[in-house]
């Protein structure tokens, strides 16, 4: 595994890595070249994951790619930002070995992707997913969230929709071609959204089996499950007060039974983490100033006025 950049010029309202590893930063061709270059020799591989949020964000991927294909590796690239996506690129990557293209346009609603700060370009990704089966991809994963502050249950069918447009327009379909990832939202430190609350288990259940349902035979989905981003959300939010959760969360061997035990006899209110935090309270990272800690706040007040003037 390559990195070759940190941090993300896009400023995502949901995304913790995005806001956190700020400013954003470049590995430069040459250093890139050299570490494929010395790793291929000392682990006797030439296959090379590139790690960045976005790839295409880096000021010389084109000419990392066209590097490591000329040289004869082979590589994939698990995280891309559809806008910059076009019918070379598909091909480099095609190029260079991978099969599967990941695409996470997150919501298939535009009042939503809006509020997340991730515009929704539905055409374009109808364009490059008939693209992506064109130069050679065998399948697509599509990355969604549920759970979402202010979805409807519109929302939820908008996603199924998406998916069979996309299936229909470019001919991934099957458990094997057309993979959905759904993961539930999780308000995280450090992001304009980390004073949301999540929605509701049943609410959050309802929707993922609704989706798996409804895709069944089009799409294989691989629903994250819903408890485990409850128990996220409170390791997320909390503070030393958890020392005792966790320690006997470890005794108790761990897993979503072993939480259970540890929680109840915590006698922590779980309610507290996964509810709506107030802005004026002192949160367990508050003292930790990063670049862009000055404006969560705003950040959260677009983010609200886009749900509530949708509403």
């Amino acid at each position: 595994m390559i990195e070759v950049s940190r941090g993300c010029p896009r400023g995502c309202r949901f995304c913790m890595e995005g806001h956190v590893f700020l400013p954003k930063r470049d590995r430069d061709l040459k250093d890139i070249t050299w570490i494929a270059e010395r790793g291929r020799v000392l682990n006797d591989s030439s296959r090379v994951s590139l790690i960045a949020l976005s790839l295409f964000d880096h000021v010389e991927a084109d000419a990392i790619l066209e590097y490591l294909i000329e040289r004869g590796f082979h590589f994939s690239a698990p995280s891309l930002r559809l806008e910059l996506l076009d019918e070379e690129r598909l091909s480099l990557l095609a190029s260079g070995g991978q099969r599967t293209l990941t695409l996470a346009p997150e919501t298939a609603s535009i009042r939503l992707s809006k509020a997340l700060g991730k515009p929704l370009l539905r055409e374009h990704l109808l364009e490059v997913a008939r693209t992506a089966r064109r130069v050679g991809f065998r399948s697509l994963k599509l990355y969604f969230m549920v759970g979402l502050p202010g979805e409807t249950g519109e929302d939820i069918k908008s996603v199924v929709e998406l998916v069979r447009e996309v299936s229909a327009k470019s001919g991934f379909r099957g458990v094997r071609e057309l993979k959905v990832s759904l993961s539930v939202f999780v308000p995280k430190p450090q992001t304009p959204m980390q004073w949301f609350g999540m929605d509701n288990w049943e609410s959050v259940r309802r929707k993922v089996e609704f989706i798996v349902s409804e895709l069944g035979g089009l799409a294989g989905v691989r629903p994250y499950k819903p408890a485990w981003a409850y128990v996220q959300c409170m390791l997320a939010r909390g503070g030393r007060e958890l020392t005792g959760l966790l320690l006997n969360w470890a005794s108790a061997g761990g897993g979503l039974g072993g939480w259970r035990r540890a929680l109840k006899a915590s006698r922590l209110d779980f309610r507290r983490y996964v509810g709506p935090l107030s802005l004026d309270a002192e949160l367990p990272w508050s003292r930790v100033v990063l670049p862009a800690s000055s404006r969560l706040l705003s950040g959260y007040a677009a983010c609200l006025k886009l749900l509530e003037g949708a509403s």
